[in-house]
Order: C-alpha cells, then sequence, then structure tokens
C-alpha cells in the first residue's frame, strides 16, 4: 500500500505541477531561448525541472521519517537546484558551479550518507574507511550530476535515463537476498523520482513541450548518485545503467584536455551531439539510447556477481570505445564537426 501511494502521489502531483510550468512559465518569461542554440522552433517553458525536486520534497517530508541523512539531502539538493534555476536564467561561471556541486555533496557525507567500501571486480573488498568513504561519495556525487547535465543534449534523454536509472535502483532494493540495510528510504526516493521522471520525459519527448534544463539534469544526477550510496550501496549498478554518459564524460574531458581546452567548458561534441550530426534525429536518438540503457539495466539486475559485472563494464567499454572512434573519423573526413 506504501509503494501505491507514493506512485499515486508522484504520478498525480507531477502531472499538476508539469500543467502549471506550461500554463504559467511563458507568463513568468520563464522561456528558453532556442536561436542561442541554432534551433528554428518557438521557445518553451525552461527550468521545468523544479517539477521533480518538488515532488522529492514534499513526498520525502510525507511519506520518511526525518532524521540527519535525509536532511543533509535535502539541504545539499535545494541548494543545487536554487543554483541551477539562476543558472539557467543567467548563464554562471562553471567554476562556481562546480564549487556549489562540491558544497552540496560535502553536505550530504557530513550528515552521514557515504560509502564504507565495495567489491573491485577481480580483487574483492576494498575497506574505505570514514574520511576515504567520504571523499569517494563526494567525488562520485559529483560525477553524476554532471554526467547527467551534460546528458541533457535532447529532450528527454537526462529525465529518460534517469527514469531507468531509478527504477533499476528500486528493482535492486526489494530485493532481500542482497543487502542487509532497510531499504525503505531508498524504495520511497527511487519509486517518488521514477515515476516523476517519467511523467515529466512524457512532457519532453517525443514531442517537446517543456525542457528540464541544468535545474532538473543536475538535480537528476545529484538524486541518483544518492540512492546508489543510500541505504547500504549499489554504486556499481548505476555505474553500469549510467555506464554510456559516464563513457562519453571521460571522453569529452580526455579530448578537451588532449586539445587544451578547459574541461568544463561545453561544447557539442558529446556522444548524442555526434550522433545527431551524422543524421539521427532527436526523437530516435532518444528512444535508441534508452532502449540501450534498459538493456544493460536488466542485464544488470540479473547479473549479481561483481566479476561478471566487470566483465560487462569491460565489453561496455570496448563496444563504446569502438563507436567513439568511427564517429571522430567519420567527422573528420567529411568535415562535419
Amino acid at each position: 500500500m506504501l509503494y501505491l501511494a507514493v506512485i499515486a502521489f508522484a504520478l498525480v502531483g507531477s502531472l499538476l505541477l508539469s500543467r502549471l510550468v506550461l500554463k504559467y512559465f511563458p507568463r513568468l518569461g520563464l522561456m528558453d531561448n532556442p536561436e542561442k542554440y541554432g534551433f528554428k522552433r518557438k521557445p518553451v517553458p525552461y527550468s521545468a525541472g523544479i517539477v521533480l525536486y518538488i515532488i522529492f520534497l514534499l513526498g520525502a517530508l510525507v511519506f520518511l521519517d526525518i532524521n540527519m541523512k535525509l536532511v543533509g539531502v535535502i539541504i545539499g539538493a535545494t541548494l543545487l537546484v536554487v543554483t541551477s534555476f539562476i543558472d539557467d536564467r543567467y548563464d554562471l561561471s562553471p567554476y562556481l558551479r562546480l564549487w556549489i556541486q562540491a558544497v552540496a555533496a560535502v553536505v550530504v557525507v557530513a550528515t552521514g550518507t557515504f560509502i564504507y567500501g565495495f567489491n573491485i571486480p577481480f580483487y574483492g573488498w576494498l575497506e574505505f574507511g570514514q574520511f576515504g568513504g567520504q571523499m569517494i561519495t563526494a567525488l562520485w556525487l559529483m560525477l553524476v550530476i554532471n554526467v547527467m547535465n551534460w546528458l541533457d543534449g535532447a529532450p528527454g534523454l537526462a529525465s529518460g535515463s534517469s527514469t531507468i536509472g531509478f527504477f533499476t535502483i528500486f528493482a535492486l532494493s526489494v530485493l532481500p537476498q542482497i543487502h542487509t540495510l532497510p531499504q525503505q528510504g531508498v524504495t520511497v526516493l527511487t519509486l517518488l523520482l521514477g515515476v516523476a521522471s517519467l511523467v515529466v520525459t512524457g512532457f519532453c519527448w517525443p514531442k517537446l513541450r517543456y525542457l528540464i534544463g541544468d535545474t532538473g539534469s543536475m538535480f537528476l544526477g545529484f538524486m541518483l548518485g544518492v540512492v546508489a550510496v543510500y541505504g547500504g550501496g549499489k554504486v556499481a549498478t548505476a555505474a553500469l545503467v549510467l555506464f554510456v554518459p559516464i563513457f562519453d564524460a571521460f571522453w569529452i574531458v580526455f579530448r578537451r584536455v588532449l586539445k587544451g581546452k578547459s574541461p568544463f567548458k561545453g561544447d557539442l561534441a558529446h556522444l548524442h551531439h555526434r550522433l545527431q550530426r551524422v543524421g539521427i534525429s532527436s526523437q530516435k536518438l532518444v528512444f535508441f539510447y534508452l532502449l540501450f540503457m534498459s538493456l544493460i539495466a536488466v542485464v544488470s539486475l540479473l547479473i549479481l556477481s561483481t566479476q561478471l559485472k566487470g566483465f560487462m563494464a569491460m565489453i561496455l567499454f570496448a563496444i563504446l570505445l569502438f563507436v567513439a572512434i568511427i564517429l571522430v573519423y567519420l567527422e573528420e573526413k567529411y568535415g562535419s564537426s
């Protein structure tokens, strides 16, 4: 009954809030600027990711007991959402945003949410200790925040990917044989955000009605990182589900540094941008992206062995590296970049 109540709350709440966004954001001037990115379409409501934050905040207060860990997550999420909402309007410095992300991550780990250690494929359990676990967790949170933000290059891609991530972690949390810590906080948060992300994706894709902006993409990355750590650690599975955007993030940073550019300065060289330039429409791109991530999610749930997950990660890495090299070669040869 709890799960049904959470689903109903997230479904009805996100639908109502989305309707309010469509009605009032245009009146408030909270619209995107398509000409800035070379798009020839009418402006749509921007920063609609605030819907996700409100559902999270109200849902957590209604369905969860308030404790120090939850307070830390709420504070971190609020700090990140407020900064991102301002950034959607005024283009804040990427270094300022990075510092805000660091502060949000520190707040979370300082209030008790961090990884104590995890199984490394072909090695075994690696204990971090408290300080080491806090550092690793903070870096993990900042990684997923930026991964999801960079993934938001096609409408519905970040929210759709997050939907898969949240539902995967929910499924993992209801398998009693793989954890010993209480999982109610994880299941409630993942259901809330999974359903809300699904609704939001429906307003972004296949027909674009609004955009979540950095407000939504950074919040989703933050919460994906948190729930992967919450209640015992599901970082390995989350990393597998998000393997494509994580690979893309490291690939982009590597190429920017190799070319002497700042790794924090945005460009249109991400995997989804390159796929669009070789002729794949935005709608098809999102569909195939989400289909591929869904297949990875299903396999990762079926495979509980750390070694097998390690093999899966190596196979995915080889496939994505091959695709990335081919796309770069095609763009350089035909001058489409």
